[in-house]
Order: structure tokens, then sequence, then C-alpha cells
């Protein structure tokens, strides 16, 4: 079953390529040639020699939450890159990058064993997500505390209109996950109310 898109999702999709677009001529000055996947759920965005990284844009500034969330499904694809490319074949040392637009600037956390660690390892995967485009989207994310981001460069992301205006209608601060156990109560509790 497809789900239908709304008008917000399709804002939604064109704020990444737009961002895409402004970002990789960033990403290329400062990490070196890359390629931009086409197919739109590759897990990865760009490609380049010695590395490959995911671009996430935020309609925030960086530090307006403790945290930023990606897809522990990223991350799983990032550590499996890691390992595939890790042995004596390559001549220089792969790297998986995870590049966050924020209406302040591009920031980078690299995925490493250690920086994977350091940030908090598994005890930073949570479920986590948003209702704000009118379906509820949740699913296990990875929490990266912002005090892990560098600031690369000062452009600030472009944001669509509609996800602007979306984002104002917030009534209140989204969580920075939401405990599974607690979901599930959570989840129980609201089909008890139907009845």
């Amino acid at each position: 079953m497809n789900k239908v898109k709304t008008e917000l999702d399709l804002a939604y999709e064109e704020m990444g390529r737009v961002n895409e677009l402004i970002y990789k001529p960033i990403i290329q000055s400062l990490y070196g040639y890359v390629i931009k996947t086409d197919y739109k759920y590759a897990g990865i965005d760009f490609i380049g020699k010695n590395f490959s990284g995911e671009l996430k844009t935020r309609d925030l500034y960086h530090n307006e939450f403790e945290d930023t969330m990606i897809g522990n499904n990223k991350i799983k694809k990032g550590f499996k890159n890691l390992l595939k490319f890790d042995n004596d074949k390559y001549d220089t040392k792969y790297r998986v990058f995870f590049w966050f637009g924020f209406k302040d600037g591009l920031y980078v956390w690299e995925l490493t064993k250690e920086t994977y660690e350091l940030n908090g390892g598994d005890s930073k995967i949570k479920i986590g997500g948003t209702c704000k485009r009118g379906t509820d989207d949740y699913k296990d994310h990875y929490y990266i505390d912002i005090k892990h981001l560098v600031k690369i460069d000062d452009t600030p992301c472009w944001v669509h209109q509609l996800v602007s205006e979306n984002s104002k209608r917030r009534v209140e601060k989204p969580s920075t996950g939401i405990n599974p156990a607690l979901l599930g109560m959570m989840k129980k509790a609201k089909l008890q109310q139907a009845y």
C-alpha cells in the first residue's frame, strides 16, 4: 500500500533536493569530488573516492535542541560501508559523514566506532520522528549530541515556505526520542481510550 503524498510531503522532498544542490559544491570543495546518488532511497546522498555521506536539512538552528536525529538505518549502512571498504585493497581510509544543513550553516559528524561510542553508543538509539506531516512517522533514530557537530560552512539551508509555515504551527517542542517501552505504553493507552 503506497501512501498518498501530501503537498507538505512534496515540499519536504523539494527542500531536500534544493539543499543537495546548494551544499554539493561546498562538500566537494572540502572533501573532494563527489557524485550525487540518483536513487531516492539509496541510503546515502553523496559518494566520493574514499567516503560517502548523507545530507539532512533542518528547518531550525543547530542549537535549538540538545541533539539532532538521523534514521538508525543510516548509521547501520554507514558502519556496513566502513567494514566493506576497510581492508588492504584501498590505499586510503574510508570515511562516512553525516552533514546537517541548519538555518545557521552546514555541520558535520563523522561516523567511526570512536565517535559513535563518544556520543553514547547504542543508548542514543530511540524511537523518534514526527506527526507534523499529518501521519505518524516514527522509527528508530540515532540521536547525535550537537556538541559533537562541527560547523564547516556558514551557508544556511533553504527552507520551503510550506515547511516553514508548518514548523510555526508546532505547539510543543518535539521530544528528543521516545523510549520504546514508553511508546508501547502510550499506544496501549491510546487504544484503551478509543473504546
